[in-house]
């Protein structure tokens, strides 16, 4: 059996079934069911959450010895709480996503209490696997611009961070694909001057991040070890100009640095190769043995030598383009007003075709990332235009999550006199479950649209 779902964001499954929710707060569950064939012999059948739809099947062989009439009864119900929660709507600041170690990675920065900074996984089929996500550092500063990349072993995340002092330095942490901290916050490049707009990538061991120097209006970098070790503390220029969102992605033994109207490679002992103009501010990715850089209303494709293989007109854009390489060809968002889309093209720059408007709210995709075959687009969006969260989407031939994929939105559990840990139920089956309280938060989500 199956059943379309609308107007709500898959939340997580557990024990009991799948959680639904349209705002904080207001949360639907749909259990999982029970075949009772006309014996009365009962089968528990779990309910899944599918390309946007729920699914229970019923095996072959209960079927094939049931007698009939029968029923399949999954008990759905609001979600309530027993005992005192805090709802924590985790507002997003930033978003960045990867495909690593088999499943999609996102990380985001958001503002509660405090500033944080949090890692989450989801599967190729949307499931999430850390109910909440898993907090990476925690801070007394405000903080934006996340960026993520990963070596094979373990994860850097690189963001910006205010300073005591005015403005602002790029701080990274290495977490490895449980989300354990095995490198704690150490600084990449630090004030005097501003620095902003972190994007990093890996060759496969180590690690290279690009940013914006906003002191000096230049582009700067600085390579990374897999050990958190920062070789070029000082940073080296990039570009002698600034890039407002720099973007970096590794291949062919380069890494590629997109920027403000100019791509540069740059090998990993830190060499810089030619700059090629553009003429358009753009970002980038790797595949098909060349780069794409994207950005307004054109993709250019540039060798691991930096010679230019040509330029494909995309629609036009409000703002700069993302891109990916899903194994066979580039996918690339492109927005043109309200709507936001994801155009194929090939290797020769030919465009293959686009999706539908993805339900962005008109917001512009901020990251994508392919797991060979679908891509997972990540986006902020405002709700009842006051706070933004970070949503996401995969995507095929065409959109799969519609209503998006809820990533920053959590509750926590406050302090109970019973124990450490919670209880909810159903207020239809009135079933309790335990929930351990793991790092604080499990997920929750605010309407998509």
């Amino acid at each position: 059996m199956e059943v379309e779902v609308s107007g709500a964001s898959f939340l997580h499954a557990d024990a009991n079934g799948l959680i639904f929710g349209n705002r904080p707060g207001a949360w639907v569950r749909y259990g999982h069911g029970t075949f009772i064939d006309a014996q009365g012999t009962r089968t528990e059948v779990p309910a899944r959450y599918v390309g946007g739809t729920i699914r229970l099947e019923v095996p072959a062989d209960v079927l094939a010895h049931a007698a009939f009439p029968a029923v399949l009864d999954p008990i759905i119900g609001p979600e309530i709480d027993l005992f005192p929660t805090a709802v924590r709507p985790m507002r997003a600041t930033s978003v960045d996503v990867v495909f690593a170690a088999g499943h999609y990675v996102a990380a985001y920065t958001s503002q509660f209490n405090e500033f944080e900074v949090h890692m989450r996984r989801f599967q190729t089929d949307g499931t999430p696997l850390d109910l909440g996500g898993t907090t990476v550092a925690r801070l007394d500063r405000s903080l934006e611009n996340v960026s993520l990349a990963f070596n094979g072993t373990n994860f850097l995340i690189a963001y910006a961070k205010n300073d005591l002092a005015p403005g602002k330095g790029i701080y990274g942490v290495i977490v490895a694909e449980d989300g354990t901290v095995v490198v704690p916050e150490f600084v990449i490049a630090s004030p005097p001057g501003e620095q902003n707009d972190p994007s990093a990538a890996s060759d496969g061991t180590d690690f290279f991040v690009a940013y914006a120097d906003v002191g000096i209006s230049k582009t700067y970098g600085a390579r990374v070890t897999a050990a958190g070790a920062v070789l070029d503390p000082d940073g080296f220029e990039v570009f002698d100009r600034l890039s407002s969102t720099p973007s970096v992605a590794f291949g062919g033994g380069q890494y590629m640095v997109a920027g403000s109207r100019l791509v540069r490679t740059i090998s990993t002992s830190g060499t810089r190769g030619a700059t090629v103009p553009t003429g358009f501010q753009v970002t980038g990715a790797f595949g098909d043995g060349q780069f794409m850089a994207t950005g307004d209303s054109q993709a250019i494709r540039v060798s691991p030598a930096s010679d230019v293989l040509g330029t494909t007109v995309l629609d036009p854009v409000a703002h700069p383009a993302t891109v990916a390489h899903d194994g066979t060809h580039f996918r690339v968002t492109n927005r043109a007003g309200e709507e936001v889309r994801i155009f194929s093209v090939a290797a020769d720059g030919t465009i293959i075709g686009s999706t539908s408007p993805l339900p962005t709210g008109g917001r512009t995709i901020l990251s994508i990332a392919s797991d060979g075959a679908d891509v997972f687009a990540t986006w902020l969006q405002a709700i009842d235009d006051v706070e933004f969260y970070a949503f996401g989407a995969r995507v095929d031939d065409a959109i799969i999550d519609d209503p998006p994929l809820s990533i920053s939105q959590t509750f926590a559990a406050e302090e109970s006199p019973t124990s450490s840990s919670t209880a909810r139920a159903t207020s239809s089956s009135r079933e309790t479950r335990e929930t351990p309280v793991c790092s604080g938060t499990s997920s929750a989500a605010p309407a998509s649209r």
